[in-house]
C-alpha cells in the first residue's frame, strides 16, 4: 500500500504539474468516474520500481555498509520487484513500526502552538498549527462529510470563505491559500535541471503530503479527503517524533529549525527512558552518570574520542553498562531509509565512534576502574540503544559492541532477548 500511496502523490503532483484544457467543474464525479485498474498497477509499479531503484542509487557508497545490493524480479509474485539486501534476524518490521511516539506518548497536546514546533510553525506559515488542523478537520467534517471517499471541487473565493469560517479565532483565507495549496507554480520551482516531471519522493517542500489542497489553472480548488487526512497525519508526526519534513529546498527555514530542536529534545527523552529502565532493574547503583567526556577517565590522546552517553555501575550484581544512546528520526522514504545506515555506519559516523570509545574501554580498562572505584572482576556491557528498531544484527562481528532498540532494551536487562537464529540468550562477553 506504501509503494500506490507514494506514486498517487507523485502521479498527482505530475498532473498538477502538465494539466490542461481544464474544465474540471463540469465533470460530474459521482456519475463519471470508473476506477481504472490498469493506472493502478501501473503505480504500484511505478511506486514499487522507484522506491527500489532509489534504495540502490542511495546504497552505492563503498565505504558504508548498506544491506541494499540488486534486485530481484519474479513476475509472479504480488510484489514483483524486490531489493536484493541482507536480512538480519530483527523483532519488529521496521517499515511500518518507526519511533510509534515512544519518546512521546501523546502525539498531539492542547499546547502544540507552544511547543517549539508550533512556534516555527506559526513563523513560517502565519497560521497557528492547532488551527490548521482544525481547518483541515472542518473541511473533512462540513465539507466532505467525514465521508473518506469523497472528494468536492469549489471556487478560489468559496474555499477562503470556508477557511476563514472554519475556526475561532478566524485565519486568513489567503494565508492559507498560499501555503496549503499546490499549484503549479509551486511544484515548478522543485524541477530539476532539465527535467520537466517530478519524480522525488518526500523530499520537497511543496509536495501533497504537506499541502493537501489542489488548485487548477481556472483557479478551481480540488478538495479530496484522502489527501486531507495524509497531510493532517503527516504533520501530526513530524510535530511529535521529529524528522525531517523536507530536504529540498536545502536552506533552513522556521520549521526545519524547529524540528532540528526537537530532535535534540527526543535525544534527551531517550537518555532518560534509558536511565529509567535501569533503574527499574537495578535499584540501588553506585554509579549513575550522563555525558561523561573520555579524558575525565582515560586523560587526553591525539583523538577526540567524545562522550560516553551513559555509564551505570550496580556494585551489587556486579554489572557496569556503558551506553551510546542516538534517536533516530522516522524513515518516511527511502532516501530516510539509507540515511539511518548512513548515520551508522558511514566513516566515522555512530558505530565508528561508538566502537572506537568501547575499544579505548578494553584497551585501559584498569583507568576506567579506578575513575568508577571498582576493585572486583565485573560484567561488562557495551551497548548502542537506538529509540526505534533498525534493521541491524544484534551485534557486531566480534560481538563488542551490542546494538538494541529502546524497546528490547529491557528484555536484554533480564536475559530474556533470545538470538531469533541459535535460540541462546543475546548476553555480554566481556568480563573486566
Amino acid at each position: 500500500m506504501r509503494y500506490v500511496i507514494d506514486a498517487c502523490n507523485v502521479w498527482i503532483e505530475n498532473c498538477i504539474l502538465l494539466q490542461h484544457d481544464v474544465d474540471i467543474k463540469s465533470i460530474d464525479i459521482k456519475k463519471m468516474f470508473v476506477l481504472d485498474r490498469a493506472l493502478l498497477s501501473d503505480l504500484l509499479l511505478y511506486g514499487i520500481a522507484s522506491h527500489t531503484m532509489s534504495l540502490l542509487m542511495l546504497s552505492r557508497n563503498k565505504d558504508m555498509k548498506c544491506p541494499y545490493y540488486g534486485i530481484n524480479v519474479d513476475t509472479k509474485k504480488i510484489i514483483p520487484i524486490e531489493p536484493i539486501k541482507y536480512h538480519p534476524y530483527i523483532y519488529y518490521d521496521t517499515v511500518i513500526t518507526g519511533n510509534q511516539n515512544i519518546l512521546s506518548p501523546i502525539p498531539l497536546t492542547a499546547d502544540a502552538n507552544d511547543t517549539d514546533f508550533g512556534k516555527g510553525f506559526k513563523k513560517e506559515t502565519d497560521i497557528e498549527f492547532l488551527l490548521f488542523l482544525a481547518t483541515v478537520y472542518a473541511f473533512q467534517a462540513n465539507e466532505l462529510n467525514s465521508d473518506d471517499k469523497s472528494l468536492r471541487i469549489i471556487s478560489k473565493k468559496e474555499f477562503i470563505n470556508i477557511v476563514e469560517h472554519s475556526t475561532n479565532p478566524a485565519i486568513s483565507g489567503s494565508v492559507f491559500f498560499d501555503n496549503f495549496v499546490l499549484s503549479k507554480e509551486k511544484l515548478q520551482n522543485h524541477l530539476r535541471k532539465d527535467e520537466c516531471i517530478i519524480w522525488v519522493m518526500g523530499a520537497n517542500k511543496y509536495r501533497l503530503e504537506l499541502r493537501p489542497f489542489i488548485c487548477l489553472d481556472d483557479e478551481n480548488i480540488i478538495v479530496p479527503y484522502g489527501t486531507l487526512e495524509q497531510a493532517k497525519q503527516l504533520w501530526v508526526s513530524y510535530q511529535s517524533n521529529g524528522g525531517m519534513c523536507y530536504t529540498h529546498p536545502a536552506k533552513m527555514d522556521p520549521i526545519k529549525e524547529s524540528l532540528d530542536r526537537k530532535n535534540t529534545e527526543l535525544s534527551n527523552v531517550l537518555l532518560q527512558r534509558i536511565r529509567e529502565t535501569l533503574l527499574a532493574s537495578y535499584t540501588n547503583p553506585t554509579v549513575n552518570l550522563v555525558d561523561v567526556r573520555y579524558d575525565r577517565i582515560f586523560g587526553e590522546k591525539e583523538i577526540d574520542y567524545g562522550d560516553y552517553d551513559v555509564i551505570f555501575f550496580s556494585s551489587e550484581a556486579k554489572e557496569l553498562f556503558l551506553i551510546e544512546a542516538k534517536y533516530f528520526s522516522d524513515s518516511l522514504n527511502a532516501s530516510g531509509i539509507v540515511t539511518d545506515y548512513e548515520k551508522m555506519y558511514q566513516a566515522n559516523g555512530y558505530y565508528d565512534h561508538c566502537r572506537h570509545r568501547y575499544d579505548l574501554v578494553i584497551k585501559e580498562k584498569e583507568k576506567l576502574k579506578e575513575f568508577l572505584g571498582i576493585e572486583d572482576s565485573v560484567k561488562l556491557h557495551m551497548l548502542f540503544v537506538s529509540s526505534k528498531p533498525l534493521e541491524m544484527d544484534l551485534k557486531d562481528e566480534d560481538e563488542m559492541v551490542t546494538i538494541l532498540p529502546l524497546d528490547l532494551l529491557d528484555m536484554y536487562l533480564h536475559g530474556k532477548l533470545l538470538d531469533g537464529e541459535t535460540g541462546n540468550i543475546v548476553e555480554t562477553k566481556w568480563v573486566i
